[in-house]
């Protein structure tokens, strides 16, 4: 997985930090960005994969009021157990995009803003090429000064939609 667009990111928490997981900072918008939408962008590979589970984990006060999941994937035959298509080169070019929902976070008032909320979704094993993550304007609070959002953390379990086994034993972090 790596990261293919991010609509902002703050210089010290930077979008890759969600994949790399090296400090565990997670990432953070830019303060100085005025979008109301930020876009974070995952491309899954070099072919397609089948996402059984996304876990989403949410900052302590930079937290978005909710987070819409949309994947794209190519115009596809299903033959058996794989996906037969050609590779998109951009989230943009895949002919089938799709919102599948959105998780909503609380306000988080009740820690004081200490703790962080942990959304897990089931994909059912949706196939695609890219997950794109639409959060939407932080919930305000006082130590949110700059209206700003973050993940902390993110997991995408699943598989290569080429490697797939009938007992889903290659289900693995993508």
């Amino acid at each position: 997985v790596e990261v293919e667009y991010v609509t902002s990111e703050h210089s010290a928490h930077p979008a890759s930090e969600l994949v790399e997981r090296e400090s565990g900072n997670g990432w953070q918008c830019s303060p100085l960005s005025d979008e109301l939408l930020q876009d974070v962008v995952l491309r899954l590979g070099d072919g397609p994969c089948s996402i059984h589970t996304i876990e989403l984990l949410a900052h302590e006060y930079l937290i978005p009021q909710k987070i819409e999941i949309i994947v794209a994937s190519n115009n596809a035959d299903n033959v058996g157990e794989r996906l037969l298509v050609d590779p998109a080169r951009s989230f943009e070019e895949c002919t089938n995009i799709t919102k599948l929902g959105y998780v909503a976070f609380s306000q988080n008032a009740e820690s004081n803003y200490s703790a962080r909320e942990l959304k897990t979704v089931s994909l059912g094993g949706q196939k695609a090429y890219f997950v794109k993550l639409r959060l939407h304007s932080s919930h305000p609070n006082e130590l949110n000064v700059h209206n700003q959002v973050a993940l902390v953390g993110l997991e995408l379990i699943g598989h290569s939609a080429s490697s797939t086994r009938k007992d889903g034993s290659s289900d693995q972090v993508v």
